[in-house]
């Protein structure tokens, strides 16, 4: 699946963000979930299953629940406006993915 996005820089907490069309607004806020860890939180899980370590990864941030399986992954959310689903599959790739280029473009925020 091919996730259009395009970055636009925060003068208010000088964070890079990555906006998505709204029926895949759910990465925004697993984005806006690692900011508060200013440190990529869920990729050591990612990669976990990625390498066989383990089949399933669940783990939670303060905004976020994610479901890491090998092909998909789930994010989860309870609290969320109504025009985002509050639950959806993504390709486990394609978040890797879009994490791996979020870290690279705020570098000069991450721990």
């Amino acid at each position: 699946m091919q996730l259009n996005y395009f970055i636009e820089f925060d003068a208010t907490d000088e964070w890079k963000k990555f906006r998505f069309p709204k029926q895949f607004g759910l990465i925004e806020y697993l984005l806006e979930d690692m900011e508060g860890f200013s440190e990529p939180i869920y990729l050591p899980y990612f990669q976990r299953v990625i390498d066989g370590v383990s089949e399933r990864e669940r783990i939670g941030g303060n905004m976020c629940w994610l479901e890491i399986n090998k092909d998909t992954t789930l994010i989860e959310m309870e609290f969320i406006p109504d025009d985002v689903p509050n639950n959806q599959y993504f390709l486990t790739n394609d978040l890797i993915k879009i994490i791996r280029h979020w870290q690279v473009e705020n570098k000069d925020k991450l721990l």
